[in-house]
Parts: C-alpha cells; structure tokens; sequence
C-alpha cells in the first residue's frame, strides 16, 4: 500500500546508512548506488516521503543532495534535539538501528519542516574555508615543532614542508578570493562587513561560509546560532551564572579574533569593552559580550538595503 505520507529516520554513518519507517528497517550503502535504492524504496513506500537525519560531519550531505534531487524533502536535524528526546523517552542505549528508529520516533512526535534546499556553492565554499583553517593549524604545529627541534637536518625538513604548506594557504587564499568576486552577493556581502572595523577579509569569509543566514536573523537566533546566547541557570531564589553553549564553533572562532582587534579600534566597541571591564567584569565575560554585540551589528548591517547603482547615481 503506497502511503500518502511517511516520516523516515536515517541514521548515516560513513559507510552505511540504516533506515527506519513505519516499524520497517532496511540498511543501504552510503554511495550513489546506495543512495538509489533508498530512493526507490522511499517512493514505493510513499507518495511524499520526508527524509529525517542527523548532522553527522559531511557523510550526510551526499545522501540528502541525491535526495534533493529526486524531489524529496529532508530535514537535517541538530542531534543534541534527539538525544534529548531520546533520554524523555527512556532510551539509554545506542546502536545505529536504535539510533534509526529514535529518529524515526522524533520526526513522528515533532514533524520537523522540511529544510530548504542546500546549495552546492555554498558547500564548496564552507568546505575551502575549512581546508584553509586546517592548512593555517598545520603550519603552526610545524612552526612550534621546529622550535623544538635540535637537528640541523630535520629543521630543514620542517621548513620545506612549511614553505609548501604556506604556498597551497596563499594560493588557496586567492582561488577564495576569487569565487568571492565570481558571486555578485558574496562580493557585496563581503564588502558590507569589512566596513566595521575589526572585521577583516577572513572573519568576513567565515560568517559568508559557515554563517550564510546572517542578515535574515532576528537578535536571539543569531546570537543562539553562533553560539553566543547567554542562557539562565535561575531557581527559586538562586540566581545562577549566565552561560553560552552550543553554535557554531567555526564562527565562535572567527568572532573571536575580531573582537580582540574590535575592542581596541572600534570606537564603539572599544567604549563598551571597557565599560564592561570598569564594572569588574572578567575578561571572558567581556570579551564574549563583544562578539555577540560585533555579531548583532553585523546581522543588522547584512539586513538592511544595499542602495543599486542606479539608485546611488541619482
């Protein structure tokens, strides 16, 4: 019987992926040829099927673009939802046909929209943000190894593979450069960012890469996305300490660095970072409340009409 509508738990491992719906369970490999017969098996069961997995790194992301392709929807889920939903439900134990049926048993409870539908430029330009932030890690444990190193020829050895190292970062640094230049919208984007100050080429490519929903935000979502949210630990009369949690660990990172160079060249920063420290405030706490207020602006800034040529020349 084909079913008008029907939720499917995915759990997606490298190599596997094992499938719950309707008190069925079915394991399929992790490739094209996997991914068709999934496919194929979700539109024998179902006239609208609707695909439910986890954030699993990257191993997802092939099995829910041939999904987007064969017009069916997904939802790729934050896992910390279903764990939760897993432990009010008793559910202690773990394995991947477990792990399945608790996401089929989520979607079930919660009928999670379907997500929109991801952008393969997008993708290649979070994945090249990622493989330059590994290339810049390389190159400092290589330059903290060499000076640790008493050998004359191993130091040489290190230099060698720092110089090639450093090449592939500027050339990959330029070919960035250029797909920005390539996107109208990247390039404009890009532009509107590194006019605050403390915000320069790589925080911006950053947020444009792992943050592309920044200037469709409102102050809560973009605070909690980038992990930036502060969030109460209150009871009866006790008043416990604000913490942030969760986000995006990427952008954390990026915001960071620029509130270190916002809190000592950006006026307004600058003032409220200092106003932050007057009032005896630790340098964590402070520090912290300029990314979210630098992040605020920036949402706010992407918000707002960039004027056309036309409309500027008049």
């Amino acid at each position: 019987m084909l079913l008008s509508s029907c939720y499917f738990g995915v759990d997606v491992s490298k190599d596997t992926l094992v499938v719950v719906a309707q008190n069925r369970r079915w394991q399929f490999a992790n490739t094209k040829a996997g991914h068709r017969k999934f496919i194929a098996q979700i539109k024998k069961l179902s006239a609208s099927g609707h695909v439910v997995c986890e954030s699993t790194g990257s191993y997802h992301l092939r099995m829910c673009l041939a999904l987007q392709e064969a017009g069916i929807a997904f939802t790729i889920a934050n896992a910390a939802r279903i764990r939760y939903f897993g432990l009010s439900e008793g559910i202690l134990a773990k394995n991947d046909p477990i792990d399945a049926e608790l996401i089929a048993r989520f979607a079930q409870a919660k009928r999670p929209p379907a997500d929109p539908p991801l952008c393969r430029e997008q993708l290649a330009l979070s994945e090249s943000v990622t493989h330059r932030q590994q290339l810049v890690e390389m190159i400092k444990v290589l330059r903290t190894h060499r000076q640790q190193v008493l050998h004359a020829a191993l130091v040489a050895e290190i230099d060698k593979s720092m110089v090639v190292l450093e090449k592939r970062l500027a050339a990959l640094e330029r070919q960035l450069r250029a797909q920005i230049d390539a996107h109208p919208l990247w390039k404009a984007k890009l532009a509107r960012l590194t006019q605050t100050k403390g915000v320069g080429f790589v925080t911006a490519l950053t947020l444009l890469a792992k943050m592309p929903e920044l200037g469709t935000l409102n102050r809560g979502q973009c605070a909690a996305l980038a992990g930036l949210a502060p969030y109460d630990n209150d009871s009866g009369k006790h008043t416990g300490k604000r913490t942030i949690r969760g986000g995006r660990q990427a952008v954390r990172t990026a915001l960071y660095m620029a509130a270190l160079s916002a809190a000592t060249t950006n006026p307004i920063l600058k003032t409220f970072y200092q106003r932050l420290l007057a009032q005896k405030k630790l340098f964590k706490v402070a520090i912290t409340a300029v990314m979210r207020k630098l992040l605020l602006h920036l949402n706010t800034l992407l918000k707002t009409p960039t004027p056309s040529p036309q409309t500027a020349a008049s």
